[in-house]
């Protein structure tokens, strides 16, 4: 069954745009029939498991990807986040691979996608530059903590500061809150008695941002 899906729906999300990409890695699915499948990565394309309910499709939400699936699919809990004009009107599961992503369907039967890394992905390792990045999040989150309100940087930074740390490609993946706020103000407040703790946090940042900018895929 062809399944079409108009692509304006992919960019009419004021706060998300749903970027089309294709590499070599490979999406295989397999269930707990003993079935399997296998797809080239390619988000924002569906791909059908059978000629009639069954079908997912990738997409990618700030560099990491996602699992859509068909609402016969959806038995199990989904993040229900909100794709206008994909979610739930196509789809009615979504959910992320951590590291695999499961889901069931109304007979019963699991379902385990993976997403197999190709040579053109960058995997981290445990070096010294990730390292920094744990240890700044430590330091913003303590900071965050003291604070009796919420500061001028939000917590949304802490998080994309953990995103820098996680397995993946930073070709796709940019913190682009943080870069804002340091394009945009120089130094963070934090506390207003504080300027010589902003101006070294924000230094840091800086050049975390920066070297995170030189990785490359291998």
């Amino acid at each position: 069954m062809k399944r079409h899906i108009d692509e304006s729906v992919f960019t009419i999300n004021e706060h998300l745009t749903l970027k089309h990409v294709k590499d070599d890695s490979l999406l295989t699915i397999k269930s707990s029939a003993g079935e399997v499948w296998e797809f080239p990565y390619e988000t924002n394309r569906i791909f059908d498991l059978d000629d009639d309910k069954r079908y997912v499709m990738l997409i990618e939400e700030c560099g990491y990807a996602r699992l859509l699936a068909s609402d016969y699919l959806a038995v199990r809990e989904s993040a229900r986040l909100s794709y206008p004009g994909l979610i739930p009107q196509v789809f009615g599961f979504v959910n992320a691979f951590n590291p695999d992503c499961v889901f069931e369907d109304r007979s019963g039967v699991v379902y385990t996608a993976t997403v197999r890394k190709g040579k053109g992905e960058y995997v981290f390792e445990d070096d010294d530059f990730h390292k920094r990045v744990v240890s700044l999040c430590a330091s913003l989150t303590g900071i965050l903590d003291d604070l009796p309100r919420g500061p001028h940087i939000c917590r949304g930074v802490i998080s994309e500061l953990e995103c820098m740390d996680r397995k993946g490609d930073p070709s796709r993946y940019m913190p682009n809150e943080l870069i804002s706020i340091l394009e945009k103000v120089q130094t963070i407040s934090f506390r207003e008695d504080d300027q010589e703790l902003n101006e070294e946090l924000t230094k840091e940042l800086n050049e975390i941002i920066e070297s995170y900018k030189e990785l490359k895929r291998v």
